[in-house]
């Protein structure tokens, strides 16, 4: 959000559904990905977005193709000399991480230290510094042109799957066709 109103991506994505479709959209806002996940998976959510890729579901769902690239971007707010070309670039350093995040689960998974934060928001209000940071590379696009202090010092591809996931219930059939092939 900014200033109190619905940003980014996948805002955009459903809003432009809603006016195509005709139909109104209740928006719901989470700061951690594994709390919007127990909301879809207690039925209190028809379609959910965001780093679902390792989330196993107990009902039947519809999963978008992804409506974001795959690269990572390495950033810092501080100078640095550091060149981040892989994740072993990042060996001895504590990252910077969304919480519950493929991008998390990926560095430590390749042991690297991380420090994670509930949303963007939180992590650049602590991205100071000679810290460091592994984001989505369309979040580092959206933060940088708020904060020009922010500085990319590398890039990943981690493959990630950022998408929609729907539930596969009648009330959500023009969802469905519109944004699963």
């Amino acid at each position: 959000t900014v200033n109190g109103v619905l940003k980014g991506l996948d805002y955009s994505i459903i809003d432009k559904f809603s006016e195509v479709a005709n139909v109104e959209i209740d928006y719901k806002r989470y700061s951690s990905v594994k709390n919007m996940v127990s909301d879809f998976s207690s039925n209190k959510l028809d379609v959910i977005s965001g780093d679902i890729s390792n989330t196993k579901f107990d009902m039947d769902v519809y999963k978008t193709i992804s409506a974001h690239d795959s690269k990572v971007s390495i950033v810092t707010k501080g100078l640095s000399d550091l060149v981040v070309n892989s994740v072993y670039s990042l060996d001895g350093k504590n990252v910077l991480c969304i919480k519950d995040s493929k991008i998390s689960n990926y560095l430590k998974d390749n042991g690297v230290k991380v420090k994670e934060y509930n949303n963007s928001k939180d992590l650049f209000k602590h991205l100071n510094g000679n810290k460091i940071a592994a984001i989505d590379d369309n979040v580092y696009d959206y933060y940088v042109r708020h904060d020009k202090s922010i500085h990319k010092i590398g890039m990943l591809d981690f493959d990630l799957d950022y998408g929609f996931v729907i539930r596969n219930i009648s009330n959500n059939k023009t969802f469905n066709e519109f944004f699963v092939l």
